[in-house]
Order: structure tokens, then C-alpha cells, then sequence
């Protein structure tokens, strides 16, 4: 799970680009989940997190 505060494609991005290179895991293949805790997903302080299963 990877905890965002802003911005949402970017983290994807890091992600996919920097840490599952560098942490030895594989993506599970499964659908991941983004979860919105704050009412208006536009804000700039927005926090969110996504889930990616991971094998």
C-alpha cells in the first residue's frame, strides 16, 4: 500500500518505474486499487492510497 498526498500519476509512475525494480517484488497480475479519503479528488492536499498486490 503506498500512502499519496497530491498528485495521483505520478506515484503510479514511481511506482512502476523506481520501486518495483529496486524491491525485489513482481506484480501479482491481479487489478490494483486506488482508494480517495477525501471528498473533492481534485485537491491539491489530496491523500489517497494504492493498493497493488504484489508477489
Amino acid at each position: 500500500m503506498f500512502e499519496v498526498h497530491g498528485a495521483m500519476p505520478k506515484t503510479w509512475k514511481q511506482i512502476f518505474s523506481e520501486w518495483f525494480p529496486s524491491s525485489g517484488y513482481k506484480h501479482a497480475g491481479t487489478p490494483e486499487l486506488e482508494v480517495y479519503l477525501d471528498e473533492n479528488p481534485s485537491s491539491p492536499d489530496l491523500y489517497s492510497e494504492i493498493w497493488i498486490p504484489v508477489k
